[in-house]
């Protein structure tokens, strides 16, 4: 975003507040929350029993992982948008508080839906057996009027979904709802031509 636009937008830095707010799910992958999940009652159990035995390194250790193994259990992120000031928030929000910035957002002007193809791969622990899934996410995005540059506001189960969300958003947001076509710099044509 423009520094120029950044000082007039200063006056209203305290003014934001949600008047949508979007989850997009758990911080971390599965795999890392059933990790921590197993290990944090371990140190759970080290925390109370250095608390019995006055043992004030044992008591601080495990309570930096349970702090850490805590975070990653419960950690979600989000955005939160505030439709009168143009400002968003990406937040990541752990017990409860959210930590994020409010970001001007008077540059993304289009609101477009997107389906993204995301490869995952599953290995088994006896072997060197592996899965490779296909999975499919469809969202919607605020977007600069070149495409070039993307927000993910919402994911959504279908692309039906996405366009019912997608039109409320762009009426609510004052944006226009459009199709994802992002254009071609010229350098990028000269390159292609070669």
């Amino acid at each position: 975003m423009d520094n120029l636009e950044d000082l007039i937008d200063n006056s209203h830095l305290e003014n934001h507040t949600a008047d949508l707010t979007f989850s997009q799910g758990p911080a971390f992958g599965s795999t890392g929350r059933i990790i921590s999940g197993i290990v944090l009652p371990f140190f759970l159990f080290i925390f109370i029993s250095s608390i019995v035995n006055l043992a004030i390194a044992g008591t601080l250790v495990s309570f930096i992982f349970i702090f850490i193994l805590t975070y990653i259990l419960t950690a979600h992120t989000g955005i939160e948008l505030c439709h009168s000031t143009q400002y968003f928030k990406e937040y990541t929000s752990f017990l409860g508080l959210k930590f994020g910035k409010w970001k001007s957002g008077r540059s993304l002007t289009d609101v477009a839906i997107l389906t993204i193809r995301k490869k995952k791969q599953v290995r088994s622990s006896f072997g060197s057996n592996s899965i490779s899934l296909d999975m499919v996410e469809t969202g919607v995005y605020f977007l600069i009027p070149s495409h070039r540059k993307r927000l993910l506001v919402k994911v959504c189960k279908n692309k039906s979904d996405a366009e019912k969300s997608a039109q409320e958003l762009a009426d609510i947001c004052h944006k226009k709802f459009t199709i994802f076509s992002p254009k071609v710099s010229e350098s990028t044509k000269a390159r292609m031509r070669r």
